[in-house]
């Protein structure tokens, strides 16, 4: 995880989460607090599921990640079957995370879809600055639908390298 629950509070906290600008004085290391009643059904929908599957709490965990945006009873976007982070969509919906008891910010978002938001990545991909990702709305929308960014490389370069001119 990119942003680490001290990382939540502080100086830029309404761009990492805005919605903890509701709560100032809460502690940041379960944001449960924050779903509202949908998402909550969400999550012990996800949770019963998990232990009908497993046989143990999603909250031992690590890897496991629910797409809170869909309805369990018709759909379920979740990590565990298949150890990946779920597809990014527009839709709106939170990216819950029960071993940390929160969702993943759109820097986080980004960073999966390789997007130089770390000092390291920006370095390894030989730029000097990461890419500011503090607007947490304008970060979520470059999220959806996109490509990884690698992928994109490579799509560009096919286009670039493989089609020319009719002769």
């Amino acid at each position: 995880m990119l942003v680490s629950p001290e990382g939540l509070v502080g100086p830029g906290k309404d761009a990492v989460c805005p919605n903890l600008s509701r709560f100032p004085d809460q502690d940041c290391s379960d944001l449960t607090y924050l779903l509202n009643e949908r998402e909550l059904s969400e999550v012990h929908n996800y949770t019963d599921l998990y232990k009908q599957k497993f046989n143990v709490d999603p909250a031992t965990d690590p890897n496991a990640m629910f797409f809170l945006g869909d309805n369990t009873r018709y759909s379920v976007t979740w990590s565990p079957t298949s150890g990946a982070i779920p597809t990014f969509r527009r839709v709106d919906g939170k990216f819950w995370i029960p071993f940390r008891k929160r969702w993943l910010v759109a820097s986080e978002k980004m960073a999966a879809l390789g997007f130089p938001v770390t000092t390291e990545v920006a370095h390894a991909l030989g730029l000097k600055e990461p890419l500011p990702s503090m607007d947490a709305s304008r970060g979520v929308s470059v999220c959806g639908n996109s490509f990884h960014f690698a992928n994109s490389a490579v799509v560009m370069l096919l286009a670039v390298s493989c089609f020319g001119p009719a002769l």
